[in-house]
């Protein structure tokens, strides 16, 4: 893995004289596997996930060729499927069936909305429907609400489709972005769809040739659809973004870069977007996440990572974001994955592990903060991402056992805690210094000199919990003495 930020120690912001306050800035953030699905002998993967005003939980994907919905109702300790769909077919054995869902959104009106693809034996021939289903009881009854495709007519070519990504706006629209392909030779399109208020009566948006390229996702931010992927030919691809006003009526482009991609977008509740994406060059390739206001056309970065090749012919080792989000207070989730290339004795190959990087409101800071391995060197996939109401990120995907099993994987990360105070007392010749106990991995470090080159030293004290506070009592001495908290390396 090489990165362009290093493994420099990461220090926790402040120091300060034994009379003031301090502030203690770490990223408090754990993860756990709350859902590892799939069926005997089966694989399973999971693409998509939403958090309702409530906290329940829909994610959606695919297990042995049935298209899936698993529902936990108590912040992720308890699943149960709640959909699993087959598209209907003319016969009990066709040549070819596979169901998947890859996208999930709730409109305001608290409709839950899934999008994928069917491919079923109808009219005498495989075809491979664009599917959105729609439940008005949180994923208890099911109904279809968009079923797109063309049949083929002799020589005229039909068209096959499949939803990536669903949005809805404030008024409950939904658009759903996915590919389009003409059946026998032809190349991708992009393809977008939108329906009516309430999620009904879609028709098609936008379609456009890419090439050897694809569409990645949209978002609504206001009154405005975008939409985000990259167009191709055999020399060039370039990322676009594109923008409508007019429900899909018109389209206008925001952004064009070559080799310079937007993976992933979302906005916030001012309008603002983010995006995840990537930019290459001919030795390396940067990993970026991006702000632009309302419009679209001012992106600023606001994190990168570098990776660059090395002389062993292995390629660039890279990190890859399929999915964004962000809570009502700021705090950014990220998901994707780590490329890690290898090679040994004349040979060489490349795994996937799952990779989240988030931003904390609190510490202002960015960080890895889950490099998750199903098992030893097998793929492992984050495919989507949602914030909870209460600060909790879920992140879903896949991973690999040992034996080649896809498994359908929910990880939940705790919320990012804000930053406690340091409180500092002085009392009968002694300074005594506190925090709270939840506050694990870290040291109380102490100089008595404000300069650049200060020299920091662990307090040799005995830290002591008293009423839910660690508590560190020192001897008072002549001069000002600073304090601050250091996170234990890998915390």
């Amino acid at each position: 893995m090489k990165s362009s930020t290093g493994g420099k120690p990461r220090w926790i912001w402040q120091c300060m004289a034994a009379t003031l306050l301090g502030q203690f800035v770490v990223v408090a953030q754990s993860w756990q596997t709350v859902d590892d699905f799939a069926l005997p002998g089966a694989d399973a993967e999971a693409h998509g996930v939403a958090v309702d005003a409530a906290g329940r939980v829909y994610v959606v994907g695919t297990a042995n060729g049935h298209a899936i919905v698993r529902y936990s109702a108590d912040r992720g300790a308890n699943w149960v499927t709640r959909d699993d769909f087959v598209y209907p077919s003319e016969t009990n054995s066709p040549p070819e069936t596979n169901n998947l869902f890859n996208a999930v959104t709730l409109n305001p009106q608290g409709d839950l909305f899934v999008g994928g693809a069917s491919t079923a034996f109808v009219g005498g021939v495989n075809a491979q429907h664009w599917i959105v289903r729609r439940s008005r009881d949180r994923g208890v009854s099911w109904e279809i609400v968009d079923d797109y495709y063309v049949p083929r007519n002799g020589p005229i070519e039909g068209i096959d489709a499949v939803v990536y990504s669903l949005s809805s706006d404030g008024q409950g629209r939904v658009y759903g972005a996915g590919r389009l392909r003409p059946t026998g030779p032809g190349y991708p399109h992009w393809l977008v769809r939108g329906s009516s208020i309430g999620g009904t009566n879609w028709d098609s948006k936008l379609v456009i040739f890419s090439g050897y390229a694809d569409v990645s996702q949209l978002t609504w931010a206001g009154e405005d659809v975008y939409v985000t992927g990259s167009v191709s030919d055999s020399d060039l691809t370039t990322g676009l973004i594109l923008r409508s006003s007019d429900y899909g009526a018109s389209w206008t482009t925001n952004f064009a870069g070559n080799q310079d991609f937007h993976a992933a977008i979302t906005h916030d509740s001012a309008t603002n977007l983010y995006s995840a994406g990537f930019s290459r060059s001919s030795n390396s390739v940067d990993w970026l996440v991006r702000k632009a206001p309302s419009g679209g056309t001012n992106w600023t970065i606001l994190d990168r990572l570098t990776y660059e090749g090395d002389s062993s012919g292995s390629g660039i080792d890279q990190a890859n974001p399929r999915s964004i989000a962000i809570d009502p207070a700021g705090n950014i989730c990220v998901a994707g994955q780590f490329l890690d290339y290898y090679f040994t004795n004349g040979s060489g190959g490349a795994t996937w592990t799952w990779f989240i990087r988030q931003f904390s409101v609190a510490t202002r800071q960015w960080s890895t903060t889950d490099l998750f391995s199903y098992s030893t060197n097998r793929q492992g996939v984050a495919n989507g991402t949602a914030i909870a109401p209460d600060g909790s990120a879920f992140v879903v995907g896949y991973g690999t056992t040992e034996s080649g099993q896809r498994r359908w994987v929910v990880r939940k990360g705790s919320a990012v805690r804000p930053p406690p105070r340091l409180q500092i007392a002085v009392a009968s010749g002694a300074i005594a210094v506190s925090w709270p106990a939840a506050y694990t991995n870290s040291v109380l470090e102490w100089t008595d000199s404000p300069g650049v080159n200060q020299i920091w030293q662990a307090c040799p004290e005995t830290v002591s919990k008293v009423e839910g506070q660690n508590t560190v009592t020192c001897e008072l001495t002549p001069r000002a003495r600073f304090f601050r908290l250091k996170s234990v390396a890998g915390q």
